[in-house]
């Protein structure tokens, strides 16, 4: 975790304390700085020691890295790694619900890679998943999450590494206080998921099965990255010249609604349609 309470090291097999920091917090405890800055920091840094499966010397699952050779990890999509790993601990270390706030849309209860959290949860939504159900893809592996998103997308893998590149961007980006690049970053990952959405719409109705529950879940995502995207310029502190939510974003989000609300109300009067108009409504 950034605030170096706890660090676990591969190289050295534990987790080690920085004990004078947890001595100035537990005689200075402030409302929950004891779960923001031990309870949930001690879990992270034992999710990192868990999910690490070495065989006979070589890594074979290291949590969502993905491993391009057999004794090395990729480095380069460190912060979904870590944004994944902020979710699973906070599942484990907290009492409380992931989601309290009115509109249980943003997580809220997390501690760890603050920068990190709405942007995950708009790739989480162009994925159709829960940040929960990102949480425990962690455990299974990359493998697994890539087998998941095969059989859901024609071709994530394009998709996710532009995600995986702009979440780095993003965290480097916040230690240096680039406001520029934080939004370029983040303006990418929202681009990057209308782009993803749009493909699971056209394949809702290829694969013909299911589409209306499809659309549902389409429609939700959408939402949810839209109400999103009315917090993100005052988290990053965004001024006008370089905002996020821009008018051709919010043109963008508000017409993929459309299109969603159109096709479900074309299903529900598919019958009324011949073969040919029905052919025009889908290309």
């Amino acid at each position: 975790m950034r605030d170096g309470n706890f660090v676990f090291s591969t190289n050295k097999k534990g987790i080690f304390l920085n004990k004078e920091r947890l001595k100035k917090i537990k005689e200075n405890p402030e409302d929950g700085v004891i779960y923001t800055r031990i309870i949930n920091p001690f879990f992270h840094e034992c999710q990192h020691a868990t999910d690490l499966l070495i065989d006979d010397g070589i890594v074979v699952n290291y949590g969502l890295y993905e491993i391009l050779e057999e004794d090395t990890v990729n480095k380069k999509d460190t912060m979904f790694y870590e944004y994944a790993n902020v979710l699973s601990s906070t599942i484990i270390a907290s009492d409380k619900p992931m989601y309290y706030d009115n509109s249980a849309i943003i997580p809220e209860n997390t501690a760890g890679y603050e920068d990190l959290i709405l942007p995950g949860s708009i790739i989480c939504s162009a994925f159709d998943m829960s940040e929960i159900e990102l949480a425990k893809f962690k455990d299974k592996g990359r493998d697994v999450f890539n087998l998941h998103l095969k059989n859901k997308f024609l071709a994530p893998e394009t998709i996710l590494d532009a995600f995986e590149s702009n979440l780095n961007t993003i965290f480097n980006a916040s230690k240096n206080n680039d406001k520029q690049n934080i939004a370029l970053a983040v303006g990418s990952i929202v681009d990057v998921a209308v782009i993803a959405i749009n493909g699971r719409i056209r394949q809702s109705f290829l694969e013909g099965e299911n589409i209306k529950e499809n659309l549902e879940r389409i429609y939700y995502n959408i939402y949810k990255i839209q109400k999103i995207l009315e917090k993100v310029d005052a988290e990053y502190e965004i001024e006008d010249d370089k905002e996020i939510y821009n008018f051709e974003r919010a043109k963008t989000i508000q017409e993929l609604l459309d299109i969603v609300k159109l096709y479900k109300k074309f299903l529900d009067n598919r019958d009324l349609f011949t073969i040919v108009q029905q052919a025009l409504v889908l290309e």
